[in-house]
């Protein structure tokens, strides 16, 4: 298994918060699912004001704007800003059920008297450069019973299309996604979404009605947001650059390399609807001084204009041919080339670029090689 320099970092950050004493939420997710759920049209919800009607000498405690409170949540479709990123729920299904044992055959049913009860979510990064939604946010679930579920016997196992499965997002990138947690038949029509920044030692968490018989609100957590573009700071097709003590470049793509990867695995499942798979093709040279391995040393990933990475097996093709992480242990000035693919939503193609950098350093280095080909 590959860790990323930031898994490092997280992993570090988490012993710290740890020590302290800090509290961190721990939610599984998914996305819109066929059953039947509450779905959620797009809205704005309008700031509130609160008027004072006599002067008072004693200071009232700011109460954050768009945030409800536990007797009072955000209605359904309501947008909450949470840290670095802006948190509706589009939509509930609070008898998931037969949906998530069907997800996976070794997920066991719920207690008795319980049952599943999954959230529809959308998120949008807001913050200056990059991150991952299960780093930054912790979500739990209340309901009438006033007792929080959050442990782990209140996780409903492996759940279809989890939000915290979304990959590295980058300024403007909205990411959707499921959560679910294993609740009270008692507390499951009356339940309450808290969500807080995992590491903060703010007391700032934002309440959200999971009312299934609730009017939605309209809400969009990606207006006002620009997402800026990365190619101009790519380096070109063809040209090399240095990650680490490997000098790579990109030699070719294939935009649409689909037939290819099927043809390649019989076992090779094609890639959803809306998607495709994109290969390059890459040239790494060692200039270590004694020897390394490339899929040790060097992390890759690709994103594009939905600022959304591609990274982890969501974004896999699979088998594929000549695999850059199939080359052998590399002495200094071995050189050695080989494919990466990435499954890609087609609307990003025409934007993409690579991102490269070291797997184990605490400098925050990357490098972008465009996968772009010029017109």
């Amino acid at each position: 298994m590959r860790f990323t320099k930031r898994a490092v970092s997280l992993a570090a950050l988490a012993l710290l918060v740890g020590a302290c004493g800090a509290e961190s939420g721990v939610s599984d997710t998914a996305q819109t699912q066929d059953e039947p759920t509450s779905s959620v049209p797009e809205t704005t919800v309008g700031e509130t004001t609160s008027t004072t009607e006599a002067p008072t000498t004693t200071s009232q405690p700011e109460e954050p704007n768009h945030l409800g409170t536990l007797d009072d949540p955000l209605p359904v479709g309501a947008v909450a800003d949470i840290g670095d990123w802006r948190l509706r729920v589009t939509g509930v299904t609070p008898e998931a059920t037969d949906e998530v044992l069907a997800e996976n055959q070794f997920n066991d049913p719920p207690a008795e008297g319980r049952q599943f009860f999954m959230v529809h979510l959308e998120a949008t990064y807001v913050g200056e450069e990059s991150s991952n939604f299960w780093v930054d946010v912790s979500m739990k679930v209340v309901g009438p019973s006033n007792v929080a579920y959050e442990s782990f016997e209140d996780s409903c196992g492996v759940i279809p299309d989890p939000i915290d499965d979304s990959g590295e997002t980058f300024p403007g990138g909205s990411i959707v996604g499921n959560a679910c947690w294993s609740v009270s038949a008692e507390d499951a029509g009356g339940l309450v979404l808290i969500v807080e920044p995992t590491f903060s030692f703010d007391d700032v968490r934002a309440f959200l009605s999971l009312d299934p018989a609730a009017e939605p609100v309209d809400a969009s957590t990606a207006e006002g947001v620009e997402s800026s573009s990365r190619a101009d700071d790519a380096v070109p097709i063809g040209e090399a650059a240095a990650v680490g003590p490997w000098t790579l470049k990109v030699i070719e793509v294939i935009p649409d390399a689909t037939q290819l990867v099927l043809d390649e695995n019989q076992f090779n499942e094609p890639p959803e609807e809306g998607r495709q798979f994109y290969m390059a093709r890459l040239d790494a040279t060692f200039g270590g001084e004694e020897s390394s391995t490339f899929w040790i040393d060097v992390s890759l990933k690709a994103v594009g204009d939905s600022s959304v990475a591609y990274e982890g097996f969501d974004g896999s093709c699979g088998v594929i041919p000549d695999p850059i992480d199939d080359a052998g242990e590399t002495f200094p000035g071995g050189s050695i080339s080989g494919n990466v693919c990435w499954s890609v939503w087609s609307e990003d193609v025409g934007s993409l670029v690579m991102i490269a950098e070291e797997t184990f350093t605490f400098d925050d280095t990357r490098v972008l090689f465009s996968l772009t080909p010029e017109p």
